[in-house]
């Protein structure tokens, strides 16, 4: 109803990959929570994968990096349903992606995700 479409988080899921890449080259937009799952119930971020900015990098779309700020409290994870507390939403600057010159896909995935994930870790 929404228009999304779920991706499994545990592994690859070709279908879904290719389905938002053809989404993001039509000039669509993609929210992707790069963690693939809640953080962890202090607040802190779990390990980020690398399909966001994979998916970025072969767009060749920008990045809205975006952290949110004490949904821990609001929903914890042993929770059935969410509970009235605060929660910020930060919007960061924009940022562009790219592999350094003869620098191969997946090493600099893997750097620019720790970049990504530095910025949202910033503001938490």
């Amino acid at each position: 109803m929404l228009g999304a479409w779920p991706l499994h988080v545990s592994g690859s899921d070709p279908g879904a990959i290719r389905r938002s890449l053809t989404w993001l080259r039509d000039s669509g937009v993609v929210v992707i929570f790069p963690e693939g799952g809640r953080g962890l119930p202090d607040g802190s971020m779990i390990r980020m994968k690398g399909g966001a900015v994979r998916m970025a990098l072969e767009a060749g779309v920008p990045i809205l990096p975006v952290t949110i700020r004490g949904a821990n409290r609001a929903w914890p994870a042993n929770q059935l349903f969410p509970r009235p507390r605060k929660v910020e939403i930060i919007y960061h600057p924009v940022i562009r992606v790219a592999l350094r010159p003869g620098e191969e896909t997946r090493e600099g995935a893997r750097r620019e995700t720790e970049r990504l994930a530095e910025i949202i870790r910033s503001a938490l």
